[in-house]
């Protein structure tokens, strides 16, 4: 089976949480590879709900090895306190959990900049980024200031000159911050309680393969919030295409042998951008209510849209689905009109976009969504389990999704628990 990637095909929140839980049972290892605490993935099972932003989404597959891997950024104080929480709940990670040593940090200054960052901006400028200091940690790592967890268990005159030089250099934005005063000390109560999980994991990982192991890569965020590939500047600071494995893990492209996109039977962003299929009023409100659209990070209410058949298909393109997992689409059932963007154009073009070509906000703000229109169906879909008991309004929506976006479909969900699905 080797690697298996699961990847995001839109702008993140398609439910990857769930459908990472729902193939773990196969794996050995589950690994996280890019992003950080902006993640926000949601496993339900039974009564219990898990939100979880560093730790794979595997959790409660107690069988399988979870790895948050060097391409994740990690912020201590939420990682310990996400640690600390499953284990309160009966869940103990010690033993199953690894951290690559190779992972950078956030610290409380990286808040900080992202929050004066934001004050600074304004109209189209603001990005209406997490808040968790996401962007300034990876800034820091490519202009060489970055301190890994690696750090805090070397030598610690060389981590407090690091400091020093981190501080002097953020001075002249955040003036003196009192808090500040206190780091040394807080990184110290931070590294006795991670040295139980940290290790090194691109090695750790390849031993791995070389036994047969089967692992599983967990995805963050989704396509279109991938840095180099999403509408820059609303983006994310990582990449998060299939790709990414190489950089966030060690692991070889040659090594994937699968590649999942998960998409949700509509569009949900959070935060501002260009959103072509946008749509507003009480369908709107509707689909935000019944699928519980808010963000698992931010708790802001998540805007919606009709399914962009040109965003998966472009997903699919530069990550190389072989099959697509439809999340919510339950959440559709009851609405008074449905319809499908099949394809966008330029305002008062013929000319279709495609997003592999175009993505300029000042461009796609303005773009035309072309829609076909399907006939709701008003039957409940969550107790159903078997794909030929749909619907036949059910299937041909998917149908058209399979055929717009050229990937079949081979995992429906039809609600948060895990047996709410059906496997095609």
């Amino acid at each position: 089976m080797g690697v298996t990637v699961v990847v995001g095909a839109q702008w993140g929140d398609e439910g990857k949480g769930k459908i990472v839980d729902l193939l773990a049972r196969n794996f050995d290892y589950v690994v996280r590879f890019h992003g950080g605490p902006n993640a926000g993935h949601t496993v339900k099972v039974g009564e219990r709900t898990l939100k979880l932003h560093h730790i794979p989404s595997a959790v409660l597959r107690e069988d399988c090895t979870l790895v948050i891997a060097n391409g994740v950024v990690v912020d201590p104080q939420i990682l310990l306190g996400e640690i600390a929480a499953l284990r309160e709940q009966g869940i103990e990670l010690q033993g199953r959990l690894v951290i690559s040593k190779d992972c950078h940090l956030i610290l409380p200054y990286h808040r900080m900049l992202e929050g004066y960052f934001a004050s600074l901006k304004e109209g189209k400028m603001d990005t209406r980024s997490t808040g968790r200091g996401i962007g300034p940690s990876h800034a820091d790592k490519v202009q060489y200031l970055g301190i890994k967890v690696a750090d805090l268990f070397y030598d610690d005159l060389i981590l407090r000159e690091k400091l020093r030089v981190n501080l002097a250099a953020k001075q002249a934005m955040l003036g003196e911050q009192e808090e500040l005063r206190y780091l040394p000390y807080e990184l110290g109560k931070w590294t006795a309680e991670l040295a139980p999980f940290v290790g090194e994991t691109v090695g750790m990982l390849h031993q791995a393969l070389d036994k047969g192991a089967r692992i599983l890569m967990e995805g963050a965020q989704g396509t279109f919030l991938d840095v180099d590939h999403g509408f820059y500047p609303f983006v994310t600071a990582s990449n998060a295409v299939a790709g990414a494995i190489n950089a966030g893990a060690g692991i070889p492209p040659r090594a994937i042998s699968f590649i999942w996109g998960v998409a949700k039977a509509y569009v949900t962003r959070v935060g501002d951008s260009p959103f072509p299929t946008e749509i507003t009023g009480r369908i709107a409100q509707a689909i935000q209510e019944r699928g519980g659209e808010r963000g698992t990070t931010t708790g802001r209410l998540r805007k919606v849209g009709w399914f962009d058949a040109e965003m998966v298909r472009a997903a699919a393109k530069l990550s190389g689905f072989d099959a697509l997992a439809l999340t919510k689409i339950d959440v559709l059932s009851k609405l008074p009109q449905l319809q499908l963007a099949t394809g966008t154009r330029t305002k008062g073009s013929y000319q279709d976009l495609s997003y592999l070509m175009e993505r300029n906000p000042e461009v796609l703000f303005h773009a035309e969504p072309q829609y076909v229109s399907f006939e709701p169906w008003q039957e409940d879909l969550t107790k159903i389990r078997n794909f030929a008991k749909l619907p036949w309004r059910v299937t041909d929506y998917i149908e058209a999704v399979e055929q717009l976006t050229d990937v079949p479909v081979r995992i429906v969900s039809v609600g948060p628990e895990r047996e709410q699905t059906i496997f095609r």
